[in-house]
């Protein structure tokens, strides 16, 4: 007997989900819920296939034909989200409870889906897969990543919110003290990331030789410039090459866009609030 699909669906909103700009689904949800469904799909035995057609990003990640994708584009309306945040199971019940031999649904999940992370021997490629440049994406990646200096190199991480990423307010307040702990903590291995470009632009002002990308980033949750999802997925593949993450959060969580991708290829992660002194 042929596995039952289940075909995650990745896009912007969904017609059962009322989200704002500060609620939608950024990288960091949306590898976490392949993460987490690709833990089901072999827990519950159906085959999972990741399908982002509908979403920004298919401009730079090779969309994967498949025999169903017909039918994606059909019920592009009528995906159902499946809120489970907190409770992978409501997934589980979910998938249980629907008796159709091809099942549409997207949901992400929480940090505690990594609980008791143990990398999976398919885990890794599933995820590779999933995140496989065009062509010409991946000669961007390339062409940008002979620009910076050879040997390994770290990533010091700072995520200060949604205000100046989603709402375009910039916080000059602060900037002082993120700039300042910048420039007590950074190493000479580190390349600067930040979903705050004025706190880059602040710390370039400084003239201390940060290695760091000056293109603008954005949140794929809503956004769809695409030369800033560009920006966004090409750090995203300069972040799987990092020797290490030091990441530092406004919030009472890391940041899903490094934790989800240090999780899956075990690159060494500090949450912190102060590196040194």
């Amino acid at each position: 007997m042929a596995k039952r699909t289940v075909i995650l669906i990745w896009k912007q909103w969904y017609h059962n989900a009322h989200i704002h700009r500060e609620t939608a689904w950024g990288v960091g949800d949306l590898l976490r819920g392949a993460y987490g469904m690709f833990l089901l799909s072999k827990s519950m035995g159906f085959r999972l296939i990741v399908d982002f057609s509908l979403h920004p990003i298919r401009e730079f990640l090779q969309v994967t034909e498949h025999e169903h994708s017909v039918l994606v584009h059909e019920k592009r309306d009528s995906v159902p989200y499946v809120e489970a945040l907190w409770d992978i199971s409501k997934v589980a019940q979910f998938i249980e409870h629907d008796d159709s031999d091809v099942l549409l649904i997207f949901s992400t999940f929480g940090t505690a889906v990594y609980d008791n992370h143990v990398t999976h021997p398919e885990l890794q490629d599933f995820i590779r897969t999933v995140l496989t440049p065009t062509k010409e994406f991946q000669e961007y990646i390339n062409a940008n990543l002979e620009k910076l200096p050879t040997g390994p190199y770290s990533i010091l991480h700072y995520r200060l919110g949604d205000d100046e990423l989603v709402h375009n307010s910039e916080q000059k307040h602060t900037n002082k003290l993120y700039t300042s702990h910048v420039l007590t903590n950074k190493l000479d291995t580190d390349i600067l990331f930040s979903d705050s470009y004025s706190l880059k632009n602040a710390v370039r002002c400084q003239d201390c030789n940060v290695l760091m990308f000056n293109e603008p980033i954005c949140h794929i949750g809503y956004s769809t410039d695409k030369s800033e999802v560009r920006q966004t997925l090409f750090e995203l593949f300069v972040l799987m090459k990092a020797s290490s993450v030091r990441s530092y959060s406004v919030y009472g969580w890391t940041s899903g866009f490094v934790k989800a991708i240090c999780t899956v290829y075990n690159i060494p992660l500090q949450s912190v609030c102060n590196f040194r002194g």
